[in-house]
C-alpha cells in the first residue's frame, strides 16, 4: 500500500495528537510524579489505540518495532502495557481523548 503524498499517516497522527494534547494536559499529573513519560505521551498512546483499533499490547508492540514513531512521540522508553490502561482508567481521560479526537478530524477537515 504506497501512499501518494509522501507522508506517514500515522506519523502525522501521532504529531497532532501530540499538539492538541499539549493543550488538554499538563506535562506531568503530579511534581511528584515519576515523570518517565508526559501526560501527552500517554494521551498520544491512547489516541494511537483507538485509530489503530488495537489493545494495549499491541500498541506496545508495534511501538517497539517502529523508531520513527517513537521518536515522534518522544519516548526514549516503553510504557507498560498496564501503565497504558492505568492511564486510560484515570477520571476523565478517555473524555478529553474524545474531545482531542474530535478537534484532530476538525484539524485536518480544515
Amino acid at each position: 500500500m504506497s501512499q501518494t503524498s509522501g507522508t506517514n499517516v500515522l506519523l502525522e497522527a501521532a504529531s497532532l495528537s501530540m499538539r492538541v494534547a499539549a493543550k488538554y494536559v499538563a506535562p506531568y499529573s503530579h511534581r511528584n510524579s515519576p515523570q518517565k513519560f508526559t501526560q501527552a505521551q500517554l494521551m498520544t498512546c491512547l489516541v494511537l489505540r483507538a485509530y489503530l483499533k488495537t489493545t494495549y499490547r499491541g500498541l506496545i508492540e508495534l511501538l517497539e518495532t517502529a523508531d520513527g514513531l517513537r521518536a515522534r512521540l518522544g519516548l526514549r522508553r516503553l510504557p507498560h502495557y498496564s501503565t497504558l490502561k492505568k492511564f486510560a482508567d484515570r477520571k476523565d481521560v478517555l473524555q478529553i481523548v474524545d474531545c482531542m479526537l474530535l478537534e484532530m478530524v476538525q484539524q485536518l477537515d480544515a
